[in-house]
């Protein structure tokens, strides 16, 4: 038989013995229980789906892998980039090891084409159940109502739901999800006990507060909103005097507003200064009888106006009078080891007995302290352990009237409510799941990175947002798939606001910036769960100023040397090994050098990402109107070890060029440049570019998934682009032979 003979009775034999492989319509797993698709998603679960007619339908013609003994396939006027690349994928059914790689990226273009590689992704990683941030209980509608991080919704459940151990989930009776919530990264919640308004507020980007009706249900606009400092964390209310309270974690204030106030009103007041303690806010209470305010720390302190002005201190609770304002010191503060806080999250008080609760985030624990307590003083009672139910809780919320207390956790997609008196290693009361008994969640909160360990095979995902962790997940990890090990905790000194890492393959370590506090992390590149950076660079002499603008860093992955963009629109260089406070070994920046960073506002005004190629011995830097920079967006190419006021080699600038903001960028040992571009794509340019030149491909990410391009990280050894997006807490995988 020939080749070609083989080829056209294979094919006939699929059509007419298998057709319901190549025929049927594929389905991703269920993504939540509301059965409302989160905005960014619904593109995701369309992708290259075709409906089912009820007869039988040509999908696509594929050439079939060598399968050992048999025919040996020939392939005709197919290219290296248009073949199949076996890969062993156990869970994905038969023949789904093979990869169709057929046609989707010309390898043909004319000089000043650009190419659209429209392959989708291969794989995501994201979590399909909610993540919980946050919880409040009515008592006067027996409801709880639950705020979800990841898919951006708020579901309100029954108070007396009780998830059977044996259950996939509880249904939640409404949620609250679409465009037109302007709900995203939501994270206090306060339930009004007159009405059943339900408060939350934004902890990123949409820098608002919102109010809904207790009604409320669906894709539905919020009653009214009112803006808010951007990194806002929790709410607290006091109802004598029709004050809310919120909580800012940096620049760390508390601000208040009237309980109706909306759209750009003015706050009556706010607590902020050096005087104050506030260090990386988050968890607020108000205690209206007694006329307290309680504030919990993380320590993650600087003065993003003031080089080398970072530091970090022990975790704390402040309290004040509750109508404190300015530069106010507070009354007392609890503060030490005996604590037990290990990033605290929400809290909530008993005002009949002064009992401060405090969801205790990397403690597994709820913390319950006095209102007089002060210094370095133990909980008068500690709610944790295997029986608790307890995974991560952020969320705290007291139910006075059926004396309980509930909790909602951010690792396992669940709420528990104990008794008010709880103590020590207590099983819940009940329980309310939106995933199965067994879930680890992979608490994401604004993935907006991803680097690639090399020497492991995994993924290092950091949060921006709430619970900042760096996940590592294996390079064939999917969705609900858990991390193989995370640095998260108190003792890790990471913050919030990573927008990129790096890793470094000669001397496997991990390099990522704690903007909040101006410091350089380097931790080993096995470190897991509370570990310690093994160095930490950080004082004066460092120079490092800013905050947004120090979200970025690399690493000469050959010298170790690691590179920061800052405030002062300069890159600093420092040796490897470099720790505590130094100089740089060299500094690039100066008007011949072009390189124009977003201005510092409100600690605000991120900066570019810029990436070191080893082997063509060079630094590129992208500059101008990147990240609200000014002016027109730019690449500049200088040699790796520039500094001074040095030009650079080439730059890439002008409107063919398409270019456009992302948070990362990275440089193909071939010398591809991958960045942002414009309508949401990754574009692809030549380190010899140079000019008005367009990209020579792009991956339309927005057009194939519905979702926005945060950054890019890539596998050379599998040829594969990992694409972070913060709007959906996704990496996405695509294969891209043709940059490799």
């Amino acid at each position: 038989m020939t080749n070609r003979g083989a080829k056209l009775v294979l094919l006939g034999l699929l059509a007419v013995g298998v057709p319901t492989f190549f025929l049927s319509t594929v389905e991703l797993p269920r993504v939540e229980p509301s059965k409302v698709t989160p905005p960014g998603l619904a593109a995701i679960s369309d992708v290259n789906l075709r409906q089912a007619t009820g007869s039988p339908q040509l999908v696509s013609i594929r050439e079939l892998p060598n399968m050992g003994e048999g025919c040996t396939w020939e392939p005709v006027g197919v290219t290296s980039s248009m073949m199949m690349i076996p890969e062993p994928r156990e869970d994905y059914g038969l023949f789904a090891g093979w990869r169709d790689r057929s046609a989707h990226a010309s390898s043909s273009l004319q000089e000043g084409e650009t190419g659209d590689v429209t392959r989708p992704p291969v794989r995501m990683i994201r979590d399909l159940d909610p993540i919980y941030s946050s919880v409040a209980v009515d008592p006067v509608r027996d409801e709880v109502i639950l705020q979800d991080n990841n898919l951006w919704a708020t579901r309100i459940f029954n108070r007396l739901d009780n998830t059977p151990p044996d259950a996939p989930r509880t249904e939640p009776k409404r949620v609250i999800q679409g465009v037109n919530t302007e709900i995203q990264f939501s994270g206090g919640l306060y339930v009004d006990p007159k009405n059943g308004d339900i408060y939350s507020v934004e902890a990123d980007t949409g820098n608002k507060m919102t109010v809904f009706s207790h009604e409320a249900n669906g894709n539905v606009a919020p009653l009214r909103h009112l803006r808010t400092p951007h990194r806002g964390y929790a709410l607290a209310v006091d109802e004598a005097e029709e004050e809310i309270f919120v909580s800012v974690e940096y620049p760390p204030k508390v601000v208040v507003y009237r309980k109706g106030a909306s759209d750009d009103e003015e706050a009556i007041r706010r607590l902020e200064g050096e005087h104050t303690a506030l260090e990386a806010a988050h968890g607020i209470a108000v205690n209206s009888k007694r006329k307290l305010m309680f504030i919990n720390n993380w320590g993650n302190a600087s003065n993003f106006k003031v080089q080398g002005s970072g530091k970090f201190n022990p975790p704390s609770i402040a309290i004040y009078a509750s109508n404190a304002a300015g530069d106010t010191a507070p009354l007392r503060v609890i503060q030490g080891p005996k604590t037990q806080l290990n990033w605290a999250a929400a809290m909530a008080i008993d005002p009949d007995n002064g009992d401060l609760y405090v969801a205790n985030d990397m403690g597994q624990s709820v913390l319950v302290f006095r209102e007089t307590d002060k210094g370095d003083v133990a909980p008068a009672r500690v709610i944790k352990g295997a029986k608790t139910g307890l995974r991560n809780p952020t969320g705290v919320s007291l139910d006075l009237k059926n004396k309980e207390v509930w909790v909602s956790n951010l690792g396992n997609s669940s709420a528990v409510a104990f008794a008010l008196n709880a103590n020590g290693n207590v099983a819940p009361l009940r329980t309310i799941r939106s995933a199965p008994l067994d879930k680890v969640g992979l608490k994401f909160g604004k993935t907006e990175a991803v680097a690639y360990d090399s020497k492991r095979q995994e993924l290092l995902v950091p949060n921006c947002v709430n619970h900042p962790q760096i996940a590592a997940f294996s390079r064939l990890a999917k969705e609900n798939t858990p991390p193989t090990r995370t640095l998260e905790g108190q003792k890790t000194l990471i913050s919030r606001t990573m927008h990129d890492l790096a890793y470094d393959p000669t001397h496997d370590e991990i390099v990522v910036t704690s903007p909040l506090t101006q410091a350089i992390l380097v931790f080993r590149g096995a470190a897991n769960g509370e570990e310690a950076p093994i160095r930490v660079i950080q004082g004066p002499h460092t120079q490092i100023l800013g905050v947004g603008a120090m979200d970025k860093v690399t690493v000469d992955p050959e010298t170790g040397e690691i590179y920061l963009p800052t405030a002062k629109h300069n890159i600093v260089v420092f040796p490897y090994g470099a720790n505590g406070d130094v100089a740089p070994k060299r500094v690039l920046g100066g008007p011949d050098t072009q390189i124009q960073f977003a201005e510092q506002t409100d600690g605000s005004g991120n900066v570019p990402p810029i990436r070191v190629d080893p082997v063509h011995n060079l630094l590129v830097v992208p500059s101008g109107g990147f990240r609200g920079g000014r002016g027109t967006p730019a690449l500049l190419i200088f040699d790796r070890n520039a500094s001074g006021n040095t030009p650079p080699l080439r730059v890439i600038r002008g409107p063919r060029t398409q270019l456009a903001g992302s948070q990362q960028m990275a440089i193909t040992p071939k010398g591809w440049i991958l960045c942002g571009s414009s309508g949401g794509s990754i574009g692809v340019w030549n380190i010899n570019d140079s000019g008005d030149i367009a990209p020579r491909w792009k991956i339309p990410v927005r057009n194939l998934t519905g979702l926005n391009v945060n950054g890019v990280g890539i596998d050379p050894a599998h040829q594969e682009v990992m694409v972070p997006t913060g709007n959906g807490n996704v990496i996405m995988t695509f294969y891209f032979p043709e940059i490799f």
